[in-house]
């Protein structure tokens, strides 16, 4: 525990794949927890303010050896989906959203404006050198898409979920003690 950090656990949420009448194995993407998910942001502890959907994948995302940024952030991007979650989230998970979405859309508007300028250079006859540089704004341009991939998307990571081997169960293996204390007082 360094810095004031909680002790981390592993939280098991029974499931069922409606359709089948039981428990199934992985795949056909219907999934959904069996009891309710608590209110407790499973990330702080702290109450929940809002839900966001979760994609939750039969894998966990983790790039495979060898395979660089840009690549594990298309296969996170390509995983198949097993489920969709609406998870609870606090207002901090809210805030650091809101904060990366309004630095990509920044991002995204600057962009965005600089290559319309350069492209109106261009068609006024500017020097060839404007062409290099639109070609930079326009690779720069795919920056905010990466930003998105490997940072607002994979936040199930970060909680280590995951479903398990046979399907029965989706696993938050970095789940807070509160969120933990929350979904045993449930089952009692």
């Amino acid at each position: 525990m360094v810095n004031g950090d909680v002790q981390r656990v592993e939280v098991r949420l029974a499931v069922e794949y409606p359709g089948s009448g039981a428990t199934s194995t992985l795949g056909d993407g219907s999934m959904r927890p069996i009891d309710p998910i608590p209110p407790i942001c499973p990330r702080h502890g702290e109450p929940e303010t809002g839900r966001v959907r979760v994609t939750v994948a039969a894998d966990a995302s983790e790039p495979r050896q060898g395979s660089n940024r840009f690549g594990s952030a298309l296969e996170a991007a390509y995983t198949v989906q097993v489920a969709a979650v609406d998870w609870p989230v606090c207002a901090r998970c809210v805030a650091v959203r809101t904060r990366w979405q309004i630095a990509a859309a920044a991002t995204c508007t600057v962009l965005g404006v600089i290559f319309l300028a350069l492209v109106f250079a261009l068609v006024q006859g500017a020097p060839k050198i404007y062409g290099l540089a639109l070609l930079s704004v326009f690779g720069l341009s795919f920056l905010p898409i990466y930003v998105a991939l490997r940072v607002l998307e994979p936040k199930r990571a970060s909680l280590g979920m995951s479903v398990a081997e046979d399907g029965s169960e989706l696993v938050i293996s970095q789940a807070h003690p509160e969120f933990a204390r929350a979904v045993a007082a449930q089952r009692m």
